[in-house]
């Protein structure tokens, strides 16, 4: 059971930094107002995988192309909103099925 709750915390701590992660994204590009520095190319190298799922799950989270160029079209549209939701979502998911599984395995 300890090794399970081990993995669930490895998880549930690899989520929440990819989730800040997109958190910091968003702000540094706001911030950057659409300038590429050091500081932005790490936040967008280590985040774009997952925005690519995201628009391939979620089509409507993209910016339209009137938008681009604005400031929604910096971060992304609403991209970055639909990660954070998901990243959340698995987050607790994982932590109802692992309080199911160590309910039912109680002595």
């Amino acid at each position: 059971m300890e090794v399970l709750k081990g993995c669930y915390y490895l998880f549930a701590y690899t989520i929440k930094f990819v989730l800040w992660l997109v958190v910091g994204r968003v702000a540094v590009l706001l911030l950057a107002g659409g300038r590429t520095n050091v500081i932005v190319d790490f936040f967008v190298r280590f985040t774009q995988p997952l925005y690519n799922a995201v628009k391939k799950l979620f089509p409507f989270t993209r910016v339209p192309p009137e938008k681009q160029g604005t400031g929604w079209g910096h971060i992304d549209g609403l991209v970055p909103f639909a990660t954070i939701a998901l990243l959340w979502s698995l987050e607790k998911i994982a932590r109802v099925i692992l309080s199911v599984i160590i309910l039912n395995h109680q002595p």
